[in-house]
């Protein structure tokens, strides 16, 4: 099978990114912020307060320490699907992409230092529903596309904590990965990540202002014929397949290679100085893998059939 660059789903794993096992890499380790497939994660740093915001990426476990020193933990203990690495988002934040993009979907969750502070409260922060458990309290992300430097009007709303309920034991705080589809937004170069609390103050939002993001899934565009006309064909074969899956690509450029589950979970890595590769997948159970390739700076994915 014959495929454009950038012709099917990529999916941002942040497991092409080496972060040391139960740390952190932010602004200040990572100055502008990391890249992971066709995702850019901006992220800054204030060496006079020795302060970091936007993006951080982690590998951290801890899910019991409250407080802002553990304010780069999930509440899910890990990736998806017990992944390695994560995004950490603190604050307003944007997400770019290497190129105009189809949104498919994302996972979301809550960081530990928010999540504890909204079930005990903290000096800054309520519990959430109050002393009765009454209140009505929320934590709202409102997910907004950017497109040729226009705002979408309309927003993805997720929330990370809703306690509105008539019935108390619907009551929640997202705790786990959550799936959430983006397709709603259509086309986008770039995303905003914006905050809403029922907690609020006379400096904005009392609640800790951070999310936790994995697996980002878009489908990249070209508009630019010239460009479809220079992209590299790769060829994947065969497909479906019972035990080995062979790619090649024009010219002898160096590439890499991932191949993923449909969580996005990376089963075996490969990097590659000729244009061809070869994966064993004979011992891998029957169903869909995403394989995807990085040649120089572009990006293909494509699905993959074990029979």
């Amino acid at each position: 099978m014959i495929f454009i660059a950038n012709a099917q789903t990529v999916v941002a794993t942040l497991e092409d990114l080496t972060v040391p096992r139960d740390s952190f890499l932010n602004g200040k380790t990572l100055p502008g912020g990391f890249r992971s497939a066709n995702a850019l994660f901006p992220a800054t740093y204030n060496a006079m307060f020795d302060f970091s915001g936007g993006w951080a990426v982690s590998s951290k476990r801890d899910t019991v320490t409250s407080g802002f020193t553990n304010q780069y933990s999930a509440k899910a203990g890990s990736g998806v699907n017990g992944s390695a690495n994560y995004a950490v988002a603190f604050d307003r934040s944007v997400i770019r992409f290497s190129g105009r993009v189809r949104l498919d979907s994302v996972y979301l969750t809550n960081n530990t230092y928010a999540y504890n502070s909204m079930r005990d409260g903290d000096q800054f922060a309520k519990r959430f529903g109050g002393e009765t458990g009454n209140d009505p309290d929320f934590f709202r992300l409102h997910i907004f596309k950017y497109l040729n430097g226009v705002r979408s009007q309309d927003s993805v709303l997720f929330y990370l904590a809703d306690f509105r309920f008539a019935n108390r034991a619907q009551d929640y705080i997202v705790r786990d990965w959550r799936a959430v589809s983006l397709t709603s937004l259509g086309e986008a170069d770039s995303l905003l990540f914006t905050f809403a609390s029922s907690d609020v103050g006379q400096f904005g939002i009392n609640t800790p202002t951070y999310f936790c993001l994995d697996n980002l899934t878009t489908s990249p565009l070209m508009t630019d014929v010239k460009e479809i006309a220079k992209s590299l064909q790769v060829k994947v074969f065969p497909n479906p397949t019972n035990d080995w899956v062979q790619i090649t690509w024009e010219g002898s450029k160096n590439g890499t290679a991932q191949l993923l589950d449909l969580n996005g979970k990376v089963i075996e890595n490969q990097a590659f100085k000729s244009s061809s590769a070869h994966f064993n997948i004979q011992q891998l159970p029957k169903g869909v893998y995403l394989l995807r390739i990085k040649i120089e700076d572009q990006l293909f994915t494509q699905k993959i059939v074990k029979q």
